[in-house]
């Protein structure tokens, strides 16, 4: 008589199976919108508009007192220094299409409609990141050089381009710290480097620890010279250039709206900034899980800010 072997039950057993676990990919949903390092402009929900202008005038100490020749000479007016910045809202979406046979055979909430609205909040968080890290080219101050690697030199000239900054009265006033540099993972490795053959005992880097982590997010690196350091992956290599930044709070400006769904016959899940929406296609046996935002982010005072460039 055969032995009932594993190997001889082929058609009764799988040949491996799926760890009851799934291992995320790596990814990078911080951001720094809940920092003072970013300037919430407003939202556009009962607005009448997708545009939101933020007004800069010249006052609280802008513009300096004359001296008449005389007591009784007349002084003349001052005009008043004034500008604004305009903030637009864009439309962000992200849909995710699930079928019946997909969802019936996962491993308890693996991939299923209530993991991808969880999924859906943090790719916001993410895109947010994204959006942020595409204004530092825009920033016109540039510290680095193109063609070597980021170092403690152009950390600290950064440093000196904010604290030396004019406003437009041509007054060198410095920005207002505290600083934070957002840098891309190459780029943080090589200030590590530099900083490890630097012999001055008044640098102190203080790297991320766990309560850090968990208190401003996985992509915090620590704090140089009163300067807080984030890493992120969203500063891509342009023209073999990486683009990071450094800026004080006021220069970056960001508004959002949250989408106000008519209800019907879809399931509606509001989750903060973003509203997830279920939808059924019952001829293809497929459920969408949509994910709807508004976002926009614009450079507020470009005197604040500075860009570092590195070759990638």
């Amino acid at each position: 008589m055969a032995r009932n072997t594993y190997a001889n039950l082929t058609d009764l057993r799988m040949a491996d199976i799926i760890s009851a676990e799934i291992n995320l990919l790596l990814k990078d949903s911080t951001n720094l919108l809940n920092t003072p390092f970013m300037q919430y402009a407003g939202s556009i929900n009962n607005t009448g508009t997708t545009t939101i202008k933020q007004r800069k005038a010249g006052l609280m100490g802008y513009d300096l007192f004359t001296t008449p020749s005389n007591e009784d000479d007349s002084v003349a007016s001052t005009s008043i220094t004034d500008s604004h910045v305009d903030v637009t809202a864009v439309r962000l979406a992200l849909n995710y299409e699930l079928s019946d046979l997909a969802n019936m055979t996962s491993f308890g909430q693996d991939v299923d409609p209530m993991t991808l609205a969880r999924s859906i909040a943090d790719s916001y968080e993410a895109t947010v990141a994204d959006k942020v890290a595409d204004l530092f080219s825009s920033f016109t101050v540039s510290k680095g050089t193109t063609n070597a690697v980021f170092d403690l030199d152009d950390f600290f000239n950064a440093i000196f381009a904010l604290e030396t900054a004019s406003n437009p009265a041509s007054l060198s006033v410095g920005a207002p710290g505290p600083f934070v540099c957002v840098l891309a993972p190459k780029q943080l490795t090589e200030l590590q480097n530099s900083l490890r053959s630097e012999q001055s005992n008044i640098i102190a880097f203080s790297p991320a620890n766990a309560s850090m982590l968990e208190a401003k997010g996985s992509q915090y690196a620590g704090s140089l010279f009163g300067c807080e350091l984030y890493k992120s992956a969203y500063i891509t290599a342009v023209s073999s250039v990486l683009t990071g930044a450094m800026w004080s709070a006021g220069a970056i400006s960001y508004c959002d709206g949250v989408p106000n769904i008519v209800h019907g016959g879809n399931e509606i899940m509001p989750m903060g900034k973003i509203v997830v929406e279920m939808q059924r296609d019952g001829l293809r046996a497929i459920t969408s899980v949509i994910g709807h935002a508004y976002f926009g982010c614009s450079i507020l005072d470009d005197p604040k800010g500075v860009k570092l460039t590195t070759i990638a």
